[in-house]
This record gives structure tokens, C-alpha cells and sequence, in this order.
């Protein structure tokens, strides 16, 4: 199991962190709009989604899942998000875990030696002048001897 009590967030920044939920997009997603950083980590998703609606299955505690809600202004391009986002977590795990054979498969999933290590899933949604983004991680931690 994961133990989240030493997570450390910059200011400003509101964290849930619960025992399950149906998926971590979906909280942040129907939290009533705010500017503020929001994040949601869990222990378990029972209908977590990939692109397309596709479900992502996990067992409890065999995944790292988290959210993070970050609200733009309508005027920032957000192109190239989702590429930027699996750049950084190919190299944050790269720098900390000495991990190689990493590669990023467009547009949102992230691969270990040939098989798929984790999925990326961005959604949007615009308010008057700004815009809410939800970036969702689901990546497995618990990896079979194939890996």
C-alpha cells in the first residue's frame, strides 16, 4: 500500500485523498468551479476511464491514481499538453526510480519495456473566461515478473 501522509504540496494547493471513489477526474470534475489547484489521490478507482470513455481497471493499492484540477484563462493554448505531461512523468520515473525503455505512445499512455506502465487522461471544461483542466494519472506500481 502506498502511503500518502508524507505528500508534501506546495501552498495553496487542496488535497483529497480518499479510500476509494468511482475515478479521481470524475471528483475533481463535479467540485463546483474554483481557481484554486486541486488535487485527488485514491487507494482505489471502481470506474476509472481512460481515452474514449475506455475503463481503466486497477486492483486496490496495485496503482498510483491522482487527479490534478488546474484552472487556465480561455487565452492560454493548452496544444501539446498531453505530450508535456507524458514527457515529465517518463522523466521524473526515469530520474528517480533509474528506470530506462520508457516511451510515450501518442497521445496518452506510457509504456515499460513493451508494456503499458501507465495512462494519461486530460479533459477540459470552460467557465466565462477561464477553463478547468483535469490531467488524471493511473500508473501501476505493481508490476508482474513479465515486466
Amino acid at each position: 500500500m502506498v502511503d500518502y501522509s508524507a505528500l508534501r504540496l506546495s501552498d495553496g494547493v487542496d488535497c483529497s485523498i480518499l479510500e476509494s471513489t468511482t475515478s479521481t477526474n470524475d471528483y475533481l470534475t463535479k467540485l463546483p468551479f474554483s481557481k484554486e489547484v486541486k488535487v485527488c489521490i485514491t487507494r482505489e478507482q471502481t470506474a476509472g476511464k481512460g481515452q474514449y470513455q475506455r475503463a481503466w481497471l486497477s486492483k486496490k493499492d496495485s496503482s498510483v491514481l491522482l487527479s490534478l484540477r488546474y484552472p487556465f484563462s480561455t487565452k492560454v493554448a493548452l496544444n501539446g499538453l498531453s505530450l508535456a505531461v507524458g514527457l515529465s512523468v517518463i522523466s521524473t520515473l526515469e530520474d528517480e526510480y533509474q528506470l530506462d525503455q520508457l516511451k510515450l505512445k501518442w497521445p496518452n499512455d506510457l509504456y515499460f519495456k513493451d508494456q503499458k506502465l501507465a495512462g494519461i487522461l486530460i479533459e477540459n471544461s470552460v467557465q466565462n473566461d477561464w477553463q478547468s483542466v483535469v490531467i488524471g494519472l493511473g500508473l501501476n506500481h505493481q508490476l508482474g515478473a513479465d515486466f
